[in-house]
């Protein structure tokens, strides 16, 4: 619980007491300190309000899921949206500015005409450089004001005329090119890191070669014959796909000695059916491991982990999970793997998890999470899939994966190797996040004249 006083003069407009939470209080004294004129952002922009309810066009949709945090950068979706309640449509140079959880940042400055999410505002602006405004709305000291203006507990959104009364220092235009020069240069250098980070991390695949396997190289393919007595346990045709039939040969032709999962580790399900809801999380507690928690670097994240109470740890004692042990997503992203770290040793999985525990010594755990989280690993997790509107993988189906059994002594070279390529996929992003960091600082600094 935060506490904080609020005078009787201070207050204006609404009389919650989130918006005058002393970092929101801080955020906006520094804005009003600009030595550069103020407007309120309803003066700078024009706020777009053309709703569509069909898209003849076939114009690319943007949800809220599209956008990257932070970045604001377009995520495109792997299968694209054609029907909708209704939606905003926007032109290219448009600020798409989020109603919705505003503490996630997802700001974005459209590159092409399309249709969005009535969660976002669509913004058009009228005094100032279109970049100046992104860098200025996508700043920290924009996000610390709009997490305070929030309204309600299940879905906690902006009102429109809290929006509105942004204010945005306008400097002369030399410096606002000067400030999209510096963001410009940031999200290049950025975007050069993670494309070099993402490369290494895809190599991993190339270290595996040694084992002896080779991935399909048959093409996927909608339509191909199944004949019956090439059917066994299951008999939907996916599973019969060309490149998997191919990968179940080439595993053949390996002479790779091969176990089942669970003839090498105990493989338990999450607490399917239990009782853990939103009701339940606590700032403090047992820790909750969700979906949500795992980051591109396959790590546990603690920014926003959530925790149940010792009583509820107890009754779900089935599903707690130590240092070492292995986790996989079953079901939505499937086939998310991470690590259990000493920090959270003890905690709770969720029911979209497996966990993978006590690996027999012929094989490092090491090992075995690389091979997971490798195409060979999830070649084998796709083909068991399941489920029309989420996909999911039952706990028999990941018992019954094939894992390669090769000697130790390549186990440990290969776990070495792919340790090393990791680290250094780990230190470019740091050094990207830092360097935007460093730019935003350099960018503040300017809007606000100091």
């Amino acid at each position: 619980m935060e506490v904080f006083i609020v005078q009787s003069k201070e207050i204006e407009g609404r009389i919650d007491s989130l918006p005058y939470h002393p970092v929101r209080i801080r955020a906006v004294k520094r804005v009003k300190s600009s030595k550069f004129p103020l407007f309120p952002l309803k003066e700078v922009v024009e706020f777009r309000r053309e709703l569509v309810t069909t898209n003849p066009d076939n114009l690319p949709y943007v949800g809220l899921e599209n956008i990257e945090s932070d970045t604001g950068r377009f995520l495109e979706s792997e299968e694209k949206k054609e029907d909708f309640g209704t939606a905003a449509k926007f032109n290219k140079g448009d600020l798409l500015f989020p109603k919705l959880r505003p503490y996630l940042n997802k700001v974005h400055m459209a590159e092409f005409e399309g249709v969005c999410s009535t969660e976002f505002y669509v913004l058009k602006s009228m005094k100032c450089n279109n970049k100046y405004l992104f860098a200025f709305l996508n700043s920290k000291i924009v996000v610390d004001q709009t997490t305070y203006l929030m309204t309600g507990n299940t879905l906690p959104r902006l009102q429109t005329e809290d929006v509105e009364k942004i204010h945005i220092p306008i400097p002369p235009l030399e410096t606002q090119q000067k400030i999209v020069r510096l963001m410009d240069d940031a999200y290049a250098e950025k975007r050069k890191k993670k494309e070099e980070a993402r490369q290494l991390t895809n190599s991993i695949n190339n270290v595996l070669d040694d084992i002896g396997i080779s991935l399909p190289k048959t093409q996927s393919k909608k339509c191909y014959a199944v004949h019956s007595n090439e059917a066994s346990s299951r008999l939907d045709p996916f599973y019969y796909k060309p490149e998997f039939i191919e990968f179940d040969q080439n595993i053949k032709k390996s002479g790779v000695n091969f176990k089942r999962l669970d003839e090498v580790a105990k493989v338990i399900c999450g607490p399917f059916g239990s009782s853990i809801t939103v009701k339940d999380y606590l700032e403090t507690g047992v820790p909750l491991i969700r979906i949500q928690d795992i980051n591109e670097n396959k790590e546990i994240s603690m920014e926003n982990l959530v925790y149940v109470s010792e009583k509820l740890a107890e009754e779900l004692k089935n599903y707690r999970v130590k240092e070492n042990d292995l986790i996989i997503s079953q079901r939505g992203t499937l086939g998310l793997t991470a690590r259990i770290p000493k920090s959270l040793a003890g905690a709770i999985i969720s029911a979209n998890f497996i966990a993978i525990k006590d690996v027999h010594k012929e094989l490092l755990s090491d090992f075995l999470d690389i091979f997971l989280s490798s195409e060979y690993g999830k070649i084998q997790l796709i083909r068991h899939t399941s489920g029309q509107i989420q996909t999911k993988i039952t706990t028999d189906d990941v018992k019954s994966i094939k894992i390669p059994i090769p000697p130790l002594a390549v186990q440990n070279r290969i776990a070495s190797e792919v340790r090393s390529r990791m680290e250094k996929a780990d230190s470019l992003r740091r050094e990207a996040a830092s360097a935007l960091v460093s730019a935003r600082s350099s960018v503040e600094g300017l809007i606000l004249g100091t």
